[in-house]
């Protein structure tokens, strides 16, 4: 139960803030009167969207944040921009559905006062709703359907404008006469809970050059590794990062040969190491850019973050899975572990010979121990991995601990499989590239 809950307690958390405002509502006044015609219905429905809404885009945008604290009660900072996502795009559902239970409410009474509601001038408290969901609309559609055909960096800036809309969303909450204005819990929850969403919003992006913690590395090496792959080494200029092998951190290059915006890189160099290393793999308009970068470059280093640490686990018999360049935090535990006592399957997936660009070191390292066992797995020859191919040659994974890393259609895929061939949920860990 303790295990459960430290893995949950965040999710768990986060739903009761976004339902508790419908709890308020609720106890406000009678279900009776609150739905005692059609009218009255289709107004409490519109009042329950709107409030559970805003609450929704006020958890969303303080789950952007990107604390440290989240590794631990969201079971990965990952799992924490998982529910952001989610919750932002629940979130957009009940503001939409909260004008449109309204104009129901006056469509009942005639469908001119619901048109009026809908399209014509009103008080500004209303047009502040207005443009909030509109400023909203116009993003969400651009970071659910359009992001993989504009620049991350773009859709990043657009991503950041939310926080724009629901800075109206809240101008409309407040000044709207409603349950929000005659119960003053119910209003004190609100104001407390939007002013987190916006003290998250101007953490995270306004105030982001003087309020996040970076450290300054400068570029020292850059090798090209593999033909899509570069190997980035850096050295500290000042304070080092303290990290423990398989977690990650945000870089961001100062360079004319790439943008700004910091992304999420493994760290595939030893903690007790006086320099930083990472492996790149070329996938997109960012990462096949990263060649270019010139020695003496700087780079600003956020982190470090993640909970993908097979070290720390008490169960020594392990199996790791990598797939591509989801070997690469398994590269760093690999360098810098005390292999004692641990026994250590390691599946190393890739496409055709050649691509395994760890592989060889990895062997090097396998050969100095017997502890460590490399499988490589050339899914063009060997087909796609899974449970059951898995147990062919590792005995007793059911009573092993799994570690997998790399795609997410692959690690949801391996989870399932896993399950199904009799391996307990809380024993799989898994880091996605998804961010």
């Amino acid at each position: 139960m303790k295990k459960y809950f430290a893995g949950n307690f965040g999710v768990i958390l986060v739903f009761v803030a976004s339902l508790l405002p419908a709890i308020f509502w609720i106890f406000q006044e009678s279900i009776g009167i609150r739905f005692s015609g059609t009218f009255s219905t289709f107004r409490s429905f519109g009042q329950l969207f709107g409030l559970v809404g805003i609450s929704m885009f006020a958890v969303s945008l303080f789950l952007s944040a990107r604390l440290k604290f989240f590794d631990k009660y969201f079971d990965g900072l990952s799992r924490a921009y998982d529910l952001h996502h989610f919750l932002g795009g629940l979130a957009f559902v009940f503001i939409l559905f909260h004008p449109l239970f309204l104009a129901l409410a006056y469509f009942s009474v005639t469908p001119s006062l619901a048109l009026s509601f809908l399209f014509f001038p009103s008080t500004m408290a209303v047009n502040y709703g207005r443009i909030g969901f509109l400023i909203m609309f116009i993003l969400l559609i651009l970071t659910f359907y359009y992001r993989t055909s504009i620049k991350y960096q773009n859709w990043k800036l657009s991503h950041k404008l939310l926080g724009v809309a629901f800075f109206f969303g809240g101008l409309h909450s407040f000044f709207i006469t409603s349950d929000i204005s005659t119960n003053m819990p119910l209003r004190w929850y609100i104001l407390i809970l939007s002013a987190v969403g916006i003290a998250a919003y101007f953490y995270r992006t306004l105030l982001y050059p003087f309020s996040v913690r970076r450290y300054l590395y400068k570029v020292s090496a850059i090798k090209k590794i593999g033909d899509d792959v570069v190997e980035i080494t850096m050295v500290p200029i000042g304070e080092k990062i303290k990290y423990q092998a398989g977690q990650f951190a945000f870089l961001s290059f100062q360079s004319n040969s790439v943008s700004k915006e910091p992304h999420p890189f493994s760290l595939t160099s030893r903690p007790e190491d006086d320099f930083i290393q990472i492996g790149v793999k070329s996938s997109g308009d960012y990462t096949k850019h990263l060649i270019n970068l010139s020695i003496g470059d700087t780079a600003e280093v956020e982190g470090a973050f993640g909970i993908f640490s097979p070290e720390k686990s008490k169960n020594r018999n392990q199996i790791w899975i990598a797939g591509g360049i989801g070997i690469t935090p398994f590269v760093s535990v690999a360098r810098s572990l005390n292999w004692k006592n641990f026994s250590v399957d390691l599946y190393y997936s890739f496409k055709e010979d050649g691509d395994g660009v760890y592989l060889k070191e990895l062997e090097e390292i396998s050969e100095k121990t017997d502890n460590l066992r490399i499988a490589p797995w050339i899914s063009q020859k060997m087909g796609r991995i899974d449970a059951s191919k898995i147990k062919r040659v590792s005995d007793k994974i059911e009573e092993k601990v799994i570690f997998i890393c790399g795609p997410s259609e692959m690690i949801i895929a391996l989870k399932k499989d896993f399950i199904n061939n009799g391996v307990l949920k809380e024993n799989i860990f898994s880091e996605e590239f998804n961010m």
